[in-house]
């Protein structure tokens, strides 16, 4: 599992997605956590470049699905989550995320989508802290479950 550092710049690109220059003019300060579920090639990467360029901040990719190439995949989550929030003053999007939930409960037997949201609400304090942000990133809403949907503090879903 890594990250890749990367600048708002590298990120751009062609964003066709609805609601998206709403979602993004919608960002207030206050907001920590984002969602953003479409379709592939819809400009989700660069929607998240946009965000982070108007935030003037770094940007920090981590694949979800990468988590699924260990045994205790519980660990790998929490260190996962724990390496989020040491990314002081950047956009941390975490890709793959309904992928991810897919395969998680076909091969676990449990959801990943209350984990997650049970993190962001909990460390939600540290990422204001730290200026920093999150964005989930990925395709479909029915993996995630409602009560991921509900710990996000902004939510755009094609």
């Amino acid at each position: 599992m890594q990250f890749i550092n990367l600048h708002a710049a590298d990120l751009k690109g062609r964003v066709d997605l609805p609601g998206f220059e709403e979602w993004l003019a919608g960002w207030g300060e206050e907001d920590r956590t984002g969602l953003i579920l479409a379709p592939a090639g819809s400009g989700k990467a660069a929607a998240v470049g946009a965000l982070a360029n108007r935030l003037r901040k770094p940007v920090v990719q981590c694949n979800l699905l990468e988590l699924l190439e260990y045994e205790d995949r519980a660990r790998q989550l929490k260190t996962l989550l724990l390496a989020c929030q040491t990314h002081k003053g950047a956009v941390v999007q975490l890709d793959k995320v309904s992928q991810a939930a897919e395969r998680w409960g076909e091969d676990a037997g449990q959801d990943l989508g209350p984990s997650l949201a049970a993190w962001l609400r909990q460390v939600r304090p540290q990422l204001a802290e730290s200026d920093s942000v999150v964005i989930l990133s990925g395709r479909q809403p029915d993996a995630l479950g409602k009560a991921l949907l509900e710990a996000v503090d902004r939510k755009l879903i094609v």
